[in-house]
């Protein structure tokens, strides 16, 4: 590999003209596998964009007003006295493997094998062993909120975590610390008092009993056991940058509009060093990030650096004289020179940090991580080199994931904190590895699962993650899509077809279970920007695709079955539909015949006629093909004479022959012994496979797929075909038309079980109603006049065979949750207007009512489900969480566990039956923006017409879903299963010469999913066979000891 080296030559304050490239580099992997997307994909769009789609999901959508920080702290505050879920338990689905955006790390300063790490929305987690692995801490989730900005640590082990942020629309809860290893929590007094609760950065120097902390009004700092926080004497303004040396005698930190203050007496005084003349530090820029040496430099004093940055770089700056004089090593650089740095995202991804060992060498982290070195010194100057390159396959050693925020030393070991989560080198120079396996703070938009409980789901720049439970463990995804996944969708009948999205409309398909996808959207007019134009007006940023499926008894598109075998009336066949992986069982009402053999009936062969062509000497068989007599000059009788001109329709199309000479030959009649039919053999005396009739059967599998697209006041465009892999035309249309919608709203489409009524939803306070089009098929000749909007002299005009109405629910709609046992039961979820819920039980009517619904603590509410069985259960995904009613909303519990205080975007229930086809029936899937993928099976059945357990289950039929993970193991395992019932379980392991060696039991078991640990130290080398009992469940599966 090559790397990117610029050098930068110093002369006081240096011009952006003043930068030269002395090699150029290019890499020699012209493209990687972390995304799939080429370099210029990643542009301000991931990050920017992000930014304000999540501001729109933290506004009141009637006054247009961002919800006040107070607020957001007291429903904090709210949420945590709730009442947790005795109804609902979510298990982990993943992923255990990929992590999420990162800001704070710490290296334990009393064991360096511990290590802290904190998602900006997932909470605390904790490694033992160098973030080899990682646990979460669950007691500071019981208190704190998940949006971890900083952390330090006293010398004494007192750990601090800060929260909020200033990317995000969510506030923090102050800063809290733990002097047992995490086992309790307290909160830091004052800190919880700011307007926002927002602290984004805090220092501890060594050896002191001072904490230091920025604040939306000024620089604090606080002595452990004061009752307060110390207000220090700066400038005027919030405090927004924060760095010390390890003593504490040097503090650095930006003030009001980033003026930068420096104190060299331990904070007893801080002297303003920012200015534009020589000798200070320029202000203005939109974010600083400042460094301080980890040991003084030749001359005795600290090097300190700042990096400047708007959208890119305006600067950095040094001083090695502890921040008294300061001298910019290199101004402006942005997207077009070869010192990009930050790609367009300077405010969102910046770090700075001094190496240990060379106080005249900084690292810099922005979209991938750079490297300056000084090489001159009056005035400084030096070179850049970038190290890594966000692009390439994780497994490469130059691989760090884009958008880098932290950086911390283990020594020369480094960790780095980025929105892929942990990265760690031992030499920064050289190599890099990410560090994520149990790390799993991961940002789902949207989430998807099939009919035996694969899962996948739509990320803040990690892609779109799949798991069908089929790799080293249980919670393991593979990235099948890359960029910024959104929406995304498996297909229930066919679960190899799979549906992801990246930003600004561009979504794929994949026939294959995800090893392949190619573009699949609509052809757009030419008017429109193309699709994954970035910052379309046409396009929403979150791309927002839909998939509905139904077994319609109704449809009128039909299958023709061609046998390969007799088959007799009343034998059952299986024809395969065309739009699914299924097969449509139909029973024969006449037989079929089939000859995989056919000879030639000699009573039927005929004698006829052929011509030598004299032109190209073709030999020509004249009864096969279609001919006439070429003018009047010839003889015009059948056979032809020789010297007559005949025009033959061959298959190459018409051809002039003339007659050289004739000949005779035998034609061919084959015939079906039970039928009596015949067939036509030409000059062939045996032909094979002869299917002699077939069968026209209804194909009952339909589906709609819909795709929002933000033109003529909002567009859903649709096919029917999307199922339909060898589908010639996708048929794609405009279903529905001034929708409402926008860049950076919520789109949300539910349907009806029978796809008639469809509920479009797109930020506003109308929501659409269409019906009919699941009446609407494929093989109707009228097809697409029917269910799109359609030319007629020039005229958009509106489908034939469907209707709209407009629903005014009131308030801005961010989702919809339609009961599907009734099309009437629709809830609106309405974020974080004044009533944050209405339901209608007469949804489908001309003029629906609207009862509001009262939530506990009142978070923004954002998606839905209500149960397929009991419509008074509601699990709602908000802004703090999941919640959950089971009396309609009358009472409402917290059923985050494992999640606590994490944004939940999308909420979806596998609705359909054990009979339909469906393993996993009842069970509720959510994402989190923070924590991965959830799911519950506490509302789960599986034989809705056999009932024998507690669930309507059949326990000869229960899938227990036995799975040990990991597989093999070094050491113990892990086996998750299933109970239909409340069960004692005993678990047995045996060795393959059949001797047990080793049995557990555990007592009274909940319904749902478990978890049981097999210890491995105790246990050989080899293969050992697990049997399951609980009840009348039995299940056995193996794993290997390694």
């Amino acid at each position: 590999m090559k790397r990117n080296n610029v050098i930068i030559g110093s002369v006081g304050i240096l011009a952006a003209a003043a930068l030269f490239v002395v090699s150029p580099w290019k890499s020699t992997d012209s493209e990687g596998t972390y995304t799939k997307e080429s370099f210029s994909s990643l542009t301000e769009k991931s990050a920017n964009d992000a930014k304000l789609w999540m501001e729109r999901r933290y506004l009141n959508p009637e006054t247009g007003e961002r919800i006040s920080q107070k607020e957001l702290k007291k429903i904090s505050a709210d949420v945590a006295q709730m009442a947790k879920s005795r109804a609902v338990t979510f298990v982990e689905q993943g992923p255990d493997n990929i992590g999420g955006r990162t800001r704070a790390i710490q290296v334990d300063v009393t064991n360096n094998d511990i290590i802290w790490a904190g998602g900006v929305s997932g909470g605390l987690f904790k490694s033992m062993n160098g973030a080899n692995t990682w646990e979460r801490v669950e007691s500071y989730g019981l208190v704190a909120d998940p949006f971890i900005s900083s952390m330090c640590q006293f010398t004494n082990g007192t750990l601090f975590v800060a929260t909020g942020s200033n990317d995000e629309s969510w506030s923090g809860n102050g800063v809290w610390y733990t002097q047992d290893q995490g086992a309790s929590w307290t909160l830091v007094p004052g800190t919880d008092g700011f307007s926002s609760g927002r602290v984004t950065e805090i220092v501890a120097p060594e050896n002191g009993t001072t904490l230091w902390m920025t604040s939306p009004t000024g620089l604090k700092k606080w002595n452990f056991g004061d009752a307060s926080l110390t207000s220090v004497t700066t400038g005027n303004g919030g405090c927004n940058a924060l760095a010390c040396s390890p003593n504490g005698k040097v503090i650095v930190c930006a003030i009001g509009s980033n003026k930068t203050y420096v104190s060299s007496d331990f904070g007893a005084t801080f002297v303003d060093r920012s200015g534009l003349t020589a000798g200070v530090v320029p202000t203005g820029s939109g974010r600083y990030e400042y460094a301080v040496s980890q040991t003084t430099n030749a001359s005795g004093n600290y090097s300190i650096y700042v990096a400047r940055t708007q959208a890119n770089l305006t600067g950095m700056n040094v001083s090695h004289d502890s921040g008294n004089t300061w001298s910019q090593f290199v101004g402006s650089s942005g997207t077009s020179s070869n010192l990009n740095i930050y790609n367009d995202q300077g405010t969102y991804n910046s770090v700075l940090t001094v190496t240990p060992q060379n106080t005249n060498k900084i690292l810099i982290g922005g979209i991938d991580v750079w490297k300056w070195e000084q090489t001159t010194s009056n005035p400084p100057a030096g070179g850049f080199e970038k190290l890594s390159q966000w692009f390439l396959s994780p497994t490469s050693a130059q691989y760090v994931h884009a958008d880098n925020h932290e950086f911390k030393w283990d020594g020369t070991k480094l960790y780095i904190g980025n929105d892929g989560g942990i990265g760690v080198s031992y030499n920064p120079e050289v190599s890099f590895y990410p560090a994520n396996r149990g790390y799993n703070v991961t940002q789902f938009y949207g989430i998807a699962f099939d009919r035996n409980g694969a899962v996948m789901g739509g990320t803040q720049d990690n892609g779109t993650l799949y798991n069908d439970h089929s790799l080293s463990t249980f919670k393991e995804f593979t990235q099948v899509s890359g960029g910024d996944g959104f929406q995304c969708e498996i297909s229930f009948y066919n679960p190899k077809v799979l549906f992801a999205t990246v930003y600004y409309g561009d979504a794929r398909r994949s026939g294959d279970g995800g090893q392949t996808f190619e573009s699949f959207v609509p052809n757009l007019p030419a008017s429109y920007d193309a699709i994954g134009t970035s910052g379309s007006p046409f396009h929403p940023f979150n791309t927002r695709i839909f998939l509905a499926e139904y077994y319609d008894l109704n449809s009128e598109d039909s299958v023709v079955f061609i046998p390969d075998a007799n088959y007799a009336t009343g034998d059952e066949i299986l024809v395969p539909s065309r739009a699914s992986g299924d097969s449509i069982s139909y029973t024969l009402t006449a037989p079929l015949y089939y000859d995989d053999t056919l000879n030639y009936e000699p009573s039927l062969t005929v004698t006829e006629t052929g011509i030598v062509n004299e032109i190209t000497g073709q030999t020509v068989y004249l009864d096969l093909y279609s001919w006439v007599h070429l003018g009047t000059s010839g003889s015009g009788l059948v056979p032809p004479l020789v010297g007559d001109s005949l025009l033959v329709d061959l298959e190459t199309g018409t051809d002039t022959m003339l007659v050289e000479s004739l000949f005779t030959y035998d034609h061919y009649y084959g015939q079906n012994s039970a039928s009596m039919d015949i067939y036509d053999m030409g000059i062939d005396s045996v032909v094979y496979n002869i299917a002699w009739n077939n069968v026209t059967v209804q194909d009952p599998y339909q589906s709609w797929y819909f795709m929002y697209v933000n033109a003529n006041g909002g567009e859903l465009w649709g096919t029917r075909n999307a199922l339909r892999l060898s589908a010639p035309d996708q048929q794609w249309g405009i279903v529905a038309q001034g929708i409402g919608g926008g860049t950076f709203n919520n789109i949300d489409v539910e349907f009806s079980k029978d796809l008639n009524h469809i509920y479009i939803a797109t930020g506003g306070g109308t929501v659409t109603r269409l019906d009919g089009l699941g009446s609407v098929y494929t093989s109707n000749p009228t097809f697409m006049e029917d269910a799109f909007y359609h030319d007629v002299t020039g005229t958009s005009t509106p489908p034939n065979a469907t209707t709209t109405t407009n629903l005014t629910p009131g308030g801005g709609v961010e989702g919809i949750a339609v009961n599907p046992s009734n099309p009437d039961d629709v809830l609106f979820l309405h974020g974080f207007a004044s009533v944050r819920m209405r339901r209608s039980l007469n949804a489908t009517s001309a003029t629906p009512s609207y009862t509001p619904i009262t939530i506990t603590s009142s978070p923004g509410t954002y998606d839905a489900i209500i149960d397929r069985d009991d419509s008074q259960i509601l699990v709602v995904g908000t802004s703090h969480g999941v919640f959950v009613t089971e009396d309609g909303g009358t009472t409402w519990e917290d059923g985050s566990q494992g999640f606590p205080g994490t944004p939940v975007y999308e909420v979806r229930q596998s609705w359909r039956t054990w009979d339909e086809g469906n393993f996993r029936p009842g069970e509720i899937y959510v994402g989190t923006f923070g924590r991965g993928i959830w799911s519950t099976s506490s509302y789960l059945s599986t034989n809705d017409n056999n009932p024998t357990d507690n669930n309507g289950a059949s326990i000869d039929e229960f899938d227990t879903n036995l799975f040990p993970y990991p597989n093999p193991t070094t050491a113990g395992t892990s086996l998750s299963f299933e109970l239909a019932n409340v069960s004692d379980v005993t678990i047995q392991v045996y060795n393959l010469s059949g001797r047990l060696v080793k049995s557990i039991n555990k007592k009274n078991l909940s319904q749902g999913t478990q978890i049981v640990d097999i210890e491995g130290a105790d246990l050989a080398t080899g293969t050992y066979v697990v049997k399951l009992f609980a009840g009348a469940q039995q299940a056995t599966t193996k794993f290997v000891k390694m």
